[in-house]
């Protein structure tokens, strides 16, 4: 994300919780989580592998549940 984007989800959630949105769930992946990436960083950082597959499985469940 660009600085005028962060700065726009910021004010957003000004704005809403100013009229009375009393909770702003943010979701924030190191990168897409599709098969592609998530074999191409964990070749690169075998170390951090797991983490992000368990990773996925959120981003799926948010793709397929929250983001329709």
């Amino acid at each position: 994300m660009t600085d005028p984007v962060i700065e726009r989800i910021y004010l957003l959630a000004i704005w809403s919780r100013r009229n009375g949105q009393p909770k702003i769930p943010v979701y924030s992946f190191p990168f897409r989580m599709n098969n592609a990436n998530l074999t191409r960083y964990s070749r690169l950082f075998p170390e951090h592998a797991d983490f992000w597959r368990s990773l996925a499985e959120k981003s799926r469940d948010l793709e397929q549940n929250l983001l329709r």
